[in-house]
């Protein structure tokens, strides 16, 4: 009886040295299931930020292109109101000259 008790005592620490045993696996393949998770999902999210960086800075680029070319546009345009400005003044300014010659 007494052999009985210490086999069944045996049994049980050897039953629970394998349960611990299988535990300890089983949470390091649970840690190493989240470290790979975890590095997949901060290579997405770098992945995700650098396409949104990307896509501000060709935003960017196009909004600055479209700026310089309505500066561009509206600088002819004066330009050109300019030069009709002194194009019409150009008769008045060579009589003023005339006139003060004489």
């Amino acid at each position: 009886m007494a052999t009985d008790t210490i086999e069944a005592i045996r049994t049980a620490e050897q039953q629970s040295d394998a349960a611990e045993k299988q535990a300890r696996q089983d949470a390091e393949r649970i840690v190493a299931d989240a470290e790979a998770k975890a590095s997949e999902l901060k290579a997405s999210i770098m992945k995700e930020a650098r396409e949104k960086a990307e896509e501000a800075v060709k935003a960017a680029e196009n909004d600055g292109k479209r700026f310089t070319e309505e500066a561009e546009k509206s600088a002819k345009a004066e330009t050109e109101k300019l030069r009709t400005a002194a194009a019409s003044k150009e008769d008045e300014a060579i009589q003023l000259i005339i006139n003060s010659l004489r």
